[in-house]
């Protein structure tokens, strides 16, 4: 049996599930980074985890743009979507970890 071609629906749902998992891939990266700016409170260490706030925040609140080219009216993007937003805020929980264990996070 020869594959049948793919709808334009069907390859829009696609690239926006590719979309919405693709931030899972810089998690680790993410991590690995906050790790290596060490525990101390110095410029650098500050830098790249401000950078690993700001992003997912950014991403988090540009959802909409980010997906609009995937928009169809047969389709519905809100399980990409959810996804996209939780990945994102995991990235966000380890760049607040890391905060809380420099020390910056108020603590009881």
């Amino acid at each position: 049996k020869a594959a049948k071609p793919a709808s334009n629906t069907e390859l829009k749902l696609r690239k926006a599930w590719e979309v919405a998992k693709a931030p899972a891939k810089g998690i680790f990266m993410t991590a690995f980074m906050l790790w290596m700016a060490g525990g101390g409170i110095n410029i650098f260490s500050m830098m790249i985890t401000l950078y690993a706030i700001i992003n997912p925040v950014k991403a988090i609140f540009t959802v909409g743009s980010t997906f609009s080219r995937f928009a169809d009216p047969s389709t519905s993007l809100m399980q990409p979507k959810l996804v996209f937003v939780l990945v994102n805020a995991a990235s966000l929980a380890v760049a607040l970890y890391k905060c809380s264990t420099m020390g910056l996070l108020p603590t009881a």
